[in-house]
């Protein structure tokens, strides 16, 4: 069945139905569509995906070459997102992540959904009798996939607790001010990009702008301190995740810190995880089994420096447990 018949069946308005690289990049550019499906082996160029993913800001669903999802390529509707979505390996998976891309996108409620139902469904997590850290920290790294679970976390992190979070998710240049407008507008922290602020306080979160690392250089008087640093990508991209982690295992004290690793491609993050785990901060990593992509958290649960694997349903709550369990003042 074609992949476009599948798309309609599903209530989706198929705009084109190009099956070359270049006809595809031409379709998107014409057509402004909400999201492009595409297959990884589209005729034209090695990698279309990425060749694709340099020439717009339209959202990617990239179906795995191989796949037994139907074959071709596909723009659909309108408007905006956060770049290359997530492979998929069938046709289900194509369905499911082309109409995350498309709730995402609609109007007004762009910015309060994730996979699915909106945020305004998940509510913060109760802090009830568990004896949190004053000023605790939450260092959260994501890439492919990621952006939807970075905001049901921060939507259910409680303000009570007073967390202070960054937040490094690898995406495409200058969507970070946006995606920090939806977390603010979806959870009860405020949030502010690198760009804006380097001064993290409780109840606010700071998320990584695209063409530095940020480092967490001091915290004193339970305000932490972040440098931001031009210098060259690391793991191929920049913001990274690990210079994040990596630097709060130095400078935050282990019994307030918690860093949790998402989805995502490659291996940022991994080592950043390994130096928290040492330093005695807890360590959460998304369970690969419902990663969009497994590659980051299965990296960093091999290291053996994962003290918690957690569906996205159980993160918060991993987190609190942890904090918790750990202790003192």
């Amino acid at each position: 069945m074609a992949l476009a018949t599948v798309l309609e069946d599903e209530g989706f308005s198929v705009a084109a139905t190009p099956r070359t690289l270049s006809a595809t990049i031409e379709a998107v550019r014409m057509h402004d569509p909400t999201v492009a499906v595409v297959a990884a082996g589209l005729p034209g160029a090695d990698h279309p995906v990425d060749r694709l993913a340099g020439t717009t800001d339209v959202p990617i669903v990239s179906i795995a070459r191989g796949s037994p999802a139907p074959r071709g390529a596909t723009a659909v509707v309108r408007t905006e997102g956060d770049g290359v979505l997530g492979v998929t390996d069938g046709t289900s998976a194509v369905v499911e992540a082309a109409t995350r891309v498309a709730v995402e996108a609609s109007e007004p409620r762009w910015a309060d959904v994730t996979a699915g139902p909106g945020t305004d469904r998940f509510e913060p997590v109760p802090v009830g009798n568990r004896r949190l850290p004053p000023a605790p920290t939450l260092v959260v790294g994501a890439s492919t996939g990621g952006p939807s679970l970075v905001q049901r976390l921060l939507a259910e992190l409680p303000p009570e607790a007073g967390f202070r979070v960054v937040v490094v998710q690898h995406m495409r240049d200058g969507f970070e001010e946006r995606f920090a407008k939806r977390l603010d507008a979806c959870s009860q922290y405020a949030v502010r990009t690198s760009e804006e602020a380097t001064a993290l306080d409780p109840g606010m979160a700071i998320v990584a702008a695209s063409g530095s690392h940020v480092r967490i250089v001091d915290d004193a008087d339970d305000t932490i301190t972040l440098e931001v640093a031009a210098e060259p990508p690391m793991h191929g991209v920049r913001p990274a995740i690990d210079p994040a982690f990596s630097s709060a295992a130095r400078v935050v004290a282990p019994h307030r810190l918690s860093a949790v690793l998402l989805t995502g491609m490659g291996a940022d993050g991994v080592e950043g995880i390994r130096a928290v785990g040492k330093a005695g901060g807890l360590t959460v990593a998304q369970d690969p089994e419902e990663a969009t992509v497994d590659s980051m958290p299965g990296g960093a649960i091999a290291t053996g420096a994962v003290d918690a694997v957690a569906t996205v349903d159980e993160i918060v709550e991993s987190v609190l447990d942890g904090l918790d369990r750990s202790g003192g003042d």
